[in-house]
């Protein structure tokens, strides 16, 4: 699945958010949703630079995360 193609992204993020979320929830507490939000900004602007399968992906937006 290529990631830079938008509907790949889209159901990636649709796929990871939740879980995101719960890690993120686990860590920071309430501030889990503004935290995803800078984390999914991170992601978007460091794509070009990511190369992988979907198991690494979820990796990597894991370590931005944290």
């Amino acid at each position: 699945m290529p990631l830079h193609d938008e509907a790949a992204f889209r159901a990636a993020f649709r796929d990871l958010h939740p879980r995101l979320l719960r890690y993120l929830a686990a860590i920071v507490g309430k501030d889990a949703e503004d935290t995803a939000a800078m984390v999914w900004l991170q992601v978007v602007r460091d794509l070009d630079k990511f190369d992988g399968d979907y198991a690494d992906f979820r990796g990597w937006v894991t370590i931005i995360a944290r």
